[in-house]
């Protein structure tokens, strides 16, 4: 078998079974040199030096590449590959690891609602701990990933440390990281979870910087003993800081006493780590990750990341189109036209953030490279935390305006009805009891009113005495209205997946167990009623605070996007000068002539105003800058809506200007309407642009090197 696999044919050409097609002479991958099984002369123009090894099972990879710099292969100015293009692992492999955080994040984001500010650092807590640990392997992935045995083997190992990250997801919580003395309440066992999933947590983030750093110490070893030598700080930062960071995490994980000393050893570890990370990058000597890899693998994260929350927003508006609420509040668009919003906002984010990225276009230097790629960090969390807000306007815009106005009907069929059940068809609209039939309420919507209805007539005749015989009510109507109603609430919020506040959730549970018989004690059953309808009331307001938070972050958090993502923008289109960008202006322009603001060297970016006069070079640097001038103009509006927080009200009640724009569904048609408005501004000022450069509006096939 092994003469049958190895032997060529009569003209010289390798075995079909071997390659499966003619293949190219195979070289002696250490040296170069040929080998045994080399072609004849006649074929020595099909001798490349990649290596083709090709089963029926597929490629015979090897067990070890041996890496080195790659001199030829510099096609990003200032980089030495360490690892020959032929020979990196293949862009699924890494799909696979991008797909693995997503999946994380989808665990989380469903245990963990943001609520407030606390819940808000809770949630970025855990995001920059699975961040980080993606990040700091695409880094290492960027430089020595090769695609042999040993790799494939690290990804495994990789895929199984974030996995073993996100099985403590659900019980994450930074502010309770201490075990309980006891564990004898409910709440000292969630306590007891939640510091378990911290030490969970921590020990599988300790395993993965052991991980990482057997990577870079198989890299040392597999290297040639020349550029090890010369590159040894490549090795050696990396392989220190994760072992550190290591140590420093395993204390935190079996730290029992102070929260405090745990959460500076964990995460004061992590930052370490970042700016060793980025430091090291930057030394003359260093080997520095690929810009084009680099750029690609945080580019698909982000897709995969925008993907995902799209997902989150198609099943949210799913339930706004069919479930309870449409068109059953006071909101003057639908649920369609929240649709719609939503798709232009979600298109925007892609355009904002993708429009200028490039992959053929490399970055300036290694320090433009790595600042853009960890300004990815508060621009992931960033798009997180729109994509969940702008959910959370679509479901408040349905449960806040239905629930305000069928609390307004069911209490007037209460009060106009009186004895007479048949009217409970002409008050309640069909559109009314729908929306109650879909949250599957038990007892049902209409037979919990007519049975209202019977007792406020049994309490009625007990009450003014026509009757001397009349018996008293067995339950008070005004009560059980209010319990049923609460639980109305709380099952409409349950059909969207809100997540509600511990006080919501005790209010809920007080007023359901308030009793609802009656007894004949005027005084006692008045006072009943009032504090019921206190608690009801306080109710309301948490429950009304807790639907709302979700949607009262939307318009900062699509500022603060916006916002960053001009800058990404800027540097990856303009990047950080370096020493080597620096000319004497004198060269390229005379003197009287302005730079062009948006240019890395001093070129004449639009030949046909390259000499006129000094005002007309003024308006193209103006030109130059006004798509980042308007987009940094509509962030910071948007961002300032954030200072304008949701008051404590009741449901009745809008005493706030962007309340009100959210009360009534113009929340995302507002920012749709603004992304909108970027986008074709966008579209205009930069085909003008290209039209002054002395571009044509068509860009013709015979014409492909033309503006």
């Amino acid at each position: 078998m092994a003469s049958v696999l190895h032997s060529g044919s009569d003209d010289g050409i390798g075995s079909k079974l071997e390659s499966g097609h003619p293949s190219p002479g195979i070289d002696n991958e250490v040296n170069g040199k040929e080998c045994a099984f080399s072609r004849p002369e006649p074929f020595a123009d099909l001798t490349s030096t990649r290596v083709e090894y090709l089963n029926v099972a597929g490629p015979l990879l090897p067990l070890v590449v041996q890496q080195g710099p790659q001199r030829g292969e510099g096609e990003e100015k200032g980089s030495i590959f360490w690892v020959a293009k032929w020979q990196r692992a293949p862009e699924y492999l890494n799909l696979l690891y991008d797909l693995a955080i997503s999946s994380v994040l989808s665990v989380f984001g469903n245990t963990h609602a943001i609520l407030d500010g606390p819940s808000i650092i809770a949630y970025f807590s855990y995001f920059i701990i699975i961040w980080w640990v993606w990040a700091s392997q695409v880094v290492y992935d960027c430089r020595f990933q090769g695609n042999d045995w040993m790799h494939r083997l690290f990804k495994f190992l990789e895929l199984g440390a974030f996995t073993y990250i996100g099985v403590f997801a659900e019980q994450f919580d930074p502010t309770n990281i201490v075990p309980p003395s006891s564990t004898d309440t409910f709440d000292e066992i969630i306590q007891y979870q939640s510091a378990q999933a911290w030490k969970g947590a921590a020990i599988a983030y300790t395993l993965s910087r052991v991980l990482l750093a057997l990577q870079y110490l198989y890299v040392a070893c597999v290297t040639k003993p020349q550029p090890r030598r010369e590159k040894w700080d490549s090795f050696v930062i990396p392989i220190v800081t994760c072992i550190l960071s290591a140590v420093l995490w395993l204390i935190s994980a079996l730290l029992t006493q102070s929260a405090a000393a745990k959460l500076v050893l964990g995460y004061g570890a992590l930052v370490l780590e970042m700016l060793i990370t980025v430091g090291a990058s930057s030394l003359k000597n260093s080997i520095s990750p690929s810009y084009g890899m680099l750029g690609d693998r945080f580019a698909d994260l982000t897709v995969v990341i925008l993907a995902e929350g799209v997902l989150g927003i198609v099943q949210t508006l799913a339930s706004v189109v069919s479930g309870f609420g449409l068109n059953a509040g006071g909101s003057k668009l639908n649920g369609y036209s929240e649709c719609i919003s939503s798709l232009v906002i979600v298109f925007g984010t892609w355009h904002f953030i993708f429009h200028a990225y490039d992959p053929e276009q490399p970055f300036r230097n290694p320090r433009t490279s790595t600042s853009w790629a960890f300004l990815h960090l508060p621009l992931h969390f960033l798009i997180l935390l729109l994509l969940t807000s702008m959910t959370g306007v679509a479901v408040f815009g349905n449960i806040y305006g239905a629930v305000n106005m069928l609390s307004t009907e069911y209490i007037q069929s209460l009060n106009l009805t009186e004895v007479d059940t048949s009217r409970l068809e002409t008050l309640l609209s069909p559109d009314t009891v729908l929306q109650f039939n879909k949250l599957g309420l038990d007892p049902p919507f209409l037979t919990e009113v007519a049975d209202l209805y019977n007792q406020s007539a049994v309490l009625s005749i007990f009450q003014n005495g026509s009757d001397p015989d009349a018996a008293p009510p067995t339950i008070d109507p005004y009560i059980t209205s209010l319990v049923y109603f609460t639980n109305v609430m709380w099952v409409a919020a349950g059909s969207y997946d809100v997540n509600l506040s511990p006080l919501t959730s005790d209010l809920y549970n007080q007023l359901t167990n308030t009793s609802n018989a009656w007894y004949n004690d005027s005084d006692y059953m008045s006072a009943l009623e009032n504090d019921t309808q206190n608690t009801y009331l306080e109710y309301c307001n948490s429950f009304t605070l807790d639907i709302a938070t979700p949607a009262q972050l939307f318009l900062p958090s699509a500022g603060g996007l916006l916002l960053l993502a001009a800058v990404l923008t800027v540097f990856r289109t303009y990047g950080i000068p370096g020493p080597e960008d620096e000319s004497p202006a004198s060269v390229t322009w005379p003197s009287y002539q302005l730079h062009s603001v948006g240019q890395a060297s001093v070129i004449a970016m639009y030949p046909t105003v390259a000499h006129m006069s000094r005002p007309w070079q003024i308006v193209v640097m103006i030109w130059d800058w006004t798509p980042f001038a308007l987009h940094v103009i509509v962030a910071i509006v948007l961002l300032f809506c954030g200072f304008l927080d949701l008051p404590t009200n009741t449901l009745d009640r809008q005493v706030n200007p962007i309340d009100s724009v959210i009360a009534v569904g113009w929340a995302l048609p507002i920012v749709a309407i603004a992304f909108g408005v970027l986008m074709i501004l966008d579209c205009v000022i930069l085909v003008a642009a290209r039209k002054a450069r002395g571009g044509r509006f068509m860009h013709r096939i015979h014409h492909s090197k033309e503006l």
